[in-house]
């Protein structure tokens, strides 16, 4: 009787390659199954989402081109280069105004609205129901806003001097006017109601380095109330807090008096990515670190209330009452103020714009607007 062989090596290499096949095919199968979820939830499960969140509420400027959004205190507004159309909160346009500019730009208090032509020379100031005075300036302007009394700046660049600051009230009458020779403004804001006002100006000092200079102007006295000078901090940004202000720079966070005087600094490690500065004087900054972004919280005298990290790019960052919302590339982080996350709300698309008001949040989807129900 004849007996085979029996190959130890062989019957080993067998079972490993039917060992390999029966995990390849495993593998395989869990591949199949996670791609299959991985595009029901990109491309079923969270439009679905989305559209359950946005409730049929819908509205188009009509036209192309760059569109700016900006809160009103009942409702909203939509600025091209061609219209600004006022909206109620519920969607239903207002009124529409026709223009011609170039570069536009609206700046928003109350029921207020003051489009300006960056770079041009046109500036109007309009309500709901009508228009209140229109300006033709005599140099290119930099930058205009309006306060809640109805008196607005318009900041201009002209030749014969660096930059020039004039107030108006609501007709169109000036107010007080500033010369700065040898200083640009870069921002500035009202206090109170708008009878005075805190700007901030960059120049370069004798030593040639950057020079800062903070001014506080009386408009019912005609007269400059105080000057600060702070040196090693490029400015970005003016906020008036009462009769305070908050300045940001690059590279730090200054706190001001009423006499500009500074009362405290936070100098930052990090660059910041984008921020918030509310009326109240509570700021909420991003920070750039290494592939994540980093959002920290900070009260009124700068202390940190908050802070926590994402790796998603921070967009926009909102403040409304004790909520932060955060606008990330294609969702809505609320936050309380300790940045303790409340909701997040999948949106499936990048909005360019948003603001919210206690029920609502309100996004710029290019040329039109969506609204989504918060709570």
């Amino acid at each position: 009787m004849n007996k085979r062989s029996f190959n130890v090596s062989e019957a080993r290499r067998r079972n490993r390659l039917k060992t390999i096949k029966k995990w390849a095919s495993t593998l395989f199968f869990l591949f199949f199954i996670l791609v299959g979820v991985a595009y029901g939830w990109n491309f079923v499960v969270r439009p679905k989402l989305a559209e359950k969140n946005f409730n049929k509420f819908l509205v188009s400027t009509g036209c192309e081109g760059e569109v700016v959004l900006e809160k009103m205190s009942q409702g909203f507004c939509l600025l091209s280069k061609r219209n600004l159309h006022l909206y109620e909160n519920s969607g239903n346009q207002i009124k529409s105004f026709d223009f011609n500019l170039e570069r536009p730009a609206v700046h928003c208090c109350g029921g207020l609205a003051l489009v300006y032509d960056r770079n041009g020379k046109v500036c109007s100031l309009m309500t709901s129901e009508k228009s209140l005075c229109n300006l033709c300036c005599e140099d290119n302007i930099l930058l205009a806003k309006v306060a809640e009394n109805g008196n607005f700046v318009v900041a201009t660049q002209g030749d014969s001097f660096f930059t020039k600051f004039c107030v108006y009230d609501k007709t169109g009458r000036e107010l007080f006017k500033k010369h700065f020779a040898e200083n640009l403004i870069v921002d500035f804001d009202f206090i109170g109601s708008g009878t005075g006002c805190f700007v901030c100006t960059l120049g370069v000092s004798n030593e040639g380095f950057d020079r800062t200079t903070i001014y506080r102007f009386d408009f019912n006295q005609n007269q400059e109330v105080s000057k600060q000078e702070v040196a090693d901090a490029a400015p970005v940004f003016l906020k008036a807090v009462g009769t305070r202000a908050c300045l940001v720079c690059f590279n730090k966070l200054l706190l001001l008096d009423g006499s500009c005087a500074i009362v405290r600094y936070l100098n930052f490690k990090d660059d910041w990515t984008n921020f918030f500065v509310s009326d109240r004087g509570y700021s909420i900054f991003s920070f750039a670190n290494g592939f994540t972004n980093r959002l920290v919280a900070y009260d009124k005298f700068a202390n940190v209330l908050g802070e926590f990290e994402l790796n998603e790019v921070v967009r926009k960052i909102k403040l409304v009452g004790n909520r932060v919302f955060v606008l990330v590339d294609d969702k809505l982080i609320v936050c309380g103020l300790n940045l303790k996350i409340l909701k997040t709300i999948e949106l499936n698309k990048h909005a360019d714009d948003f603001f919210c008001t206690d029920k609502y949040c309100y996004f710029l989807f290019g040329t039109r607007v969506d609204r989504i129900k918060l709570f």
